[in-house]
This record gives structure tokens, C-alpha cells and sequence, in this order.
């Protein structure tokens, strides 16, 4: 998310929302899919090296955003049984 350049869905978001991504210095949103459903989001923030994130950092953090979701959905439903 590059502030200078903002995508369609942080310009639609409401107030609250930029607000929110600006007080916790979200620099990368990952979506945490389940099996059918969004399970969450996998906030960052700047690398400490203050680099960009190049892409072989963003297929890794996707498929540990993937692997994350997944796993809270089944801890959900192990813990309701």
C-alpha cells in the first residue's frame, strides 16, 4: 500500500478506516482466506531496512497469510467442539 499511490480500495475506504491504516503504519494488507470464507487480515508495517517489499517477500508473506488463515479456522473448530 504506497500512500502516494493509492489503490481503489483505500480510496473508497471511509475515514475511519484511513485513520485506523495510518495509526498503525500499514504499509501491507494480506488477506488470511479459510476454506469458504475471509478469516482476517495480516496487517505490516515498513520493513526495518525501510526497503520496499520486493516480490519474492510478497509470495512468501501471501502463503504465510494463507497458511494462517487456514490454521485459525481450524483451531475455531477444534475449539467448539
Amino acid at each position: 500500500m504506497y500512500r502516494d499511490r493509492p489503490e481503489e480500495w483505500f480510496t473508497d475506504a471511509n475515514s475511519e478506516e484511513k485513520a485506523l491504516l495510518r495509526q498503525i503504519n500499514a504499509e501491507l494488507l494480506l488477506p488470511m482466506p479459510g476454506r469458504a470464507r475471509l478469516i482476517g487480515l495480516m496487517t505490516l508495517g515498513p520493513k526495518k531496512s525501510e526497503e520496499a517489499y520486493t516480490p519474492t517477500d510478497l509470495r512468501t508473506l501471501q502463503s504465510v497469510a494463507a497458511q494462517t488463515g487456514l490454521t485459525l479456522e481450524v483451531a475455531g473448530q477444534n475449539a467448539r467442539r
